[in-house]
């Protein structure tokens, strides 16, 4: 083991973050050799966490372009309603007839009923 110095231990040689880090140390290659599978696991969950996110997120966009096209489609049934409205009152379609060269014109008869024949 090391030896005290001053009342502390000394590092053993070869114990450096660098040496931890190039996985030099056999203790971390032993500790990451039994616990491969739970840090592949949480690899896996971090990647299904992201792409589940990421997934979201552009649902929530689409659904907020949804929402502004669906109004934008209300406005214009709105408009084509309120357009067939006013051309199908019969003072608009009798003007239109009257200007129209058409040669469609009001009659100055008024209207009478066919009877029905029942046989």
């Amino acid at each position: 083991m090391a030896e005290s110095i001053n009342g502390r231990q000394a590092e053993e040689p070869g114990m450096g973050l660098k040496q931890i880090i190039k996985g030099e140390d056999p203790r971390i290659i032993a500790f990451l050799r039994r616990q491969i599978l739970f840090i592949i696991l949480v690899i896996v969950l971090t990647l299904v966490y992201i792409a589940n996110r990421y997934d979201s997120q552009c649902d929530l966009v689409r659904i907020e372009q949804l929402k502004k096209e669906l109004v934008d489609m209300r406005y214009q049934a709105l408009n084509i309603t309120s357009d067939v409205s006013a051309k199908s009152k019969p003072s608009y379609i009798e003007n239109t007839m009257n200007t129209s060269e058409s040669g469609l014109h009001t009659s100055s008869k008024p209207f009478y009923r066919i009877p029905n024949r029942r046989m």
